[in-house]
């Protein structure tokens, strides 16, 4: 059985490069990483095709309920 000394916090720091990175990912590396990762894993492109499929029906209920709005104010003479 071999022993061996624990790592140093310094030497912990060195192997896991998150200097500067907690909580937030400030590196250029991490973001190109992010970015890289989002449009080019299968779980990426379906974070991205959910995102624009919820910002597409987002717009679609504003234009559903402005219209049905504007006909119901305009069926009670209103406008």
């Amino acid at each position: 059985m071999w022993i061996t000394e624990p790592d140093s916090p310094e030497s912990i720091i060195k192997k896991s490069n998150v200097i500067g990175t907690l909580p937030f990912f400030t590196s250029r590396t991490c973001d190109m990483k992010l970015l890289t990762d989002l449009f080019s894993t299968d779980y990426g492109l379906m974070s991205v095709a959910v995102i624009a499929f919820m910002l597409g029906m987002a717009v679609w209920f504003r234009a559903f309920f402005k219209r049905h709005m504007d006909e119901d104010a305009k069926a009670a003479g209103l406008k």
